[in-house]
This record gives C-alpha cells, structure tokens and sequence, in this order.
C-alpha cells in the first residue's frame, strides 16, 4: 500500500508539474476533484473541494483537475460549457494556500472571472481532515 501511495503521489506530481524541491507543500487531486494537501510530518491530509460562486449568490461545485503553484495555475472542468479550463490563482490566494492550508479555513479568492455577464468567484472550501495512512 506504501508503494502505491507514493506512485500515486508521484504521478500527480508530475502531472501536476510539482517540483518537490520548490514546491513548499504536497498536493494531489482525488478522481472526484478533491484537493488533497498531505502534511507529512504530521501525518495528516487536508481536504478541500474547489467552488464557485457565481453573482456573489449562487455556490457550485467544480471537478479540479490541476493545482500547479510553481506556475499560480489552476485547471478545472467549466461546468458552464464541461470543458478544461484554466486560470491564474491570484497572488494573495497563492500565499494563502501555502500559508494557511493546515489551518481548516476556507481559501476565498483564487481567481475570478466571467460567465454569462456574471462575475464568478472561485474559492477552495475546507472539506475535512484525516490522518494519512501509510501502511
């Protein structure tokens, strides 16, 4: 089970273009679009799912297909159109997820755009914590 864990680990480093050298923390992106942030000295995941809100009202759900926070990139399924779409997470954001990931807030502003006249707002929600499991 260790081996698998850290393959799968290493494939979505790679597919996510994660430097382990650079990259202050360790993250993956469950098949149901989950953000999966692994705090290994403490043996612990953090989990956040990617939402956005659009109109400042209504809140939907969004698969994430990628973090990259080398490059302050994140890739996404559009539920407007179901296509890849890609943006750049705002600095402040950035700092916020490598800062405060640990901490079980919610991460508000990644990135904003448009839709259909709307301005949407794309934020990562605490979901919940689990100790890691290496077995």
């Amino acid at each position: 089970m260790r081996i698998k864990l850290i393959e799968e680990l290493q494939r979505n480093k790679e597919l996510m273009g994660l430097n382990e050298d650079t990259s202050p923390i360790k993250l993956s992106v469950s098949k149901d679009g989950t953000v999966n942030f692994f705090d290994l000295k403490n043996k612990k995941v953090y989990r956040y799912k990617l939402v956005a809100v659009v109109g400042g009202k209504k809140s939907i759900d969004i698969q994430v297909k990628s973090i990259d926070l080398t490059e302050g990139t994140i890739t996404y399924i559009n539920p407007d159109t179901n296509e890849e779409s890609t943006d750049k997470i705002e600095d402040k954001a950035k700092e916020d997820i490598i800062n405060n990931y640990m901490n079980k807030e919610d991460i508000n502003n990644l990135a904003e755009t448009r839709a259909k006249g709307f301005k949407v707002i794309i934020n990562l929600i605490f979901v919940g914590e689990e100790p890691l499991k290496i077995k």
